[in-house]
C-alpha cells in the first residue's frame, strides 16, 4: 500500500491485530499507547513497517504535543482504540477521539483518508444499550463537524477482541478507501464473531 496508518491506543488487542495486519499489507503504520512493553512486542513483528510513540492520547496535553508534530503527515487511517483499550471511561475516550481526529483532519484530508474508531457493543443490559446508541450518534455527529471531506466511522465488535479476525477488518478498511471505492462516512458498522 505505501500509505501511512496512526492507531491509537494501539495497546488494545485489536489494534495490535489491526497494526499487524496493515503492515503486513505494506502500510507504513505509527502504533501510539502509554504501555511501552506492548509497543516493543508490536514494534518487533514488523520493525521496518511499525514505528511505536509512547503517548497516552487520552490526554488533552498528550494529543496536542502528538498532533503538532504528526499533522503534516498525509495519513490514510486514523484507528481510534481508545473506547477498546479504556472500556469503563467512555466519557474521557469519546472527547479524547474527538479532539484528535479535529486536530488530524488536514493529515486525513492530505492523504485522502478516514478515521475509524472502534467500540464495543452487543450486550443487552441498559448500560451498554444505551452507550452502543451513542456510539452510533456519535459518527454522524463527528461527521456533521468536520464535513464530507473526511469520511468517519465507527465499528462496533459484537464479540470479545479475540474472535474478531484483525486481517479481514483491515481489508475491509483498506476496500472502504480503495480508489474508486464509494467514501461513506457517519454510519456504525457491526463486527460479528469469526468462524472457526
Amino acid at each position: 500500500m505505501e500509505k501511512t496508518v496512526l492507531i491509537a491506543c494501539a495497546g488494545a488487542q485489536l489494534g495490535h491485530g489491526l497494526g499487524l495486519a496493515f503492515a503486513r499489507a505494506g502500510a507504513k503504520v505509527i502504533c501510539v499507547d502509554h504501555d511501552e512493553t506492548l509497543l516493543m512486542t508490536l514494534t518487533r513483528a514488523a520493525p521496518d513497517r511499525i514505528e511505536p510513540l509512547r503517548l497516552n492520547l487520552m490526554k488533552p496535553e498528550h494529543i496536542g504535543h502528538f498532533t503538532d508534530i504528526w499533522a503534516d503527515t498525509p495519513l490514510t487511517f486514523l484507528i481510534l482504540c481508545q473506547m477498546l483499550r479504556f472500556p469503563g471511561h467512555p466519557a474521557m475516550a469519546l472527547p479524547a477521539c474527538a479532539q484528535l481526529t479535529s486536530a488530524l483532519a488536514p493529515a486525513l484530508r492530505s492523504g485522502g483518508g478516514q478515521a475509524v474508531y472502534l467500540c464495543h457493543g452487543g450486550s443487552g443490559d441498559p448500560v451498554t444499550a444505551s452507550l452502543s446508541d451513542a456510539m452510533g450518534a456519535f459518527a454522524a455527529r463527528l461527521q456533521a463537524q468536520l464535513g464530507a471531506s473526511v469520511p468517519i466511522n465507527g465499528v462496533q465488535v459484537q464479540c470479545a477482541e479475540d474472535r474478531v479476525d484483525a486481517a479481514a477488518l483491515q481489508m475491509t478498511l483498506a476496500g472502504l478507501n480503495a480508489p474508486g471505492a464509494a467514501r461513506i462516512g457517519g454510519t456504525l458498522m457491526t463486527v460479528l464473531p469469526r468462524s472457526d
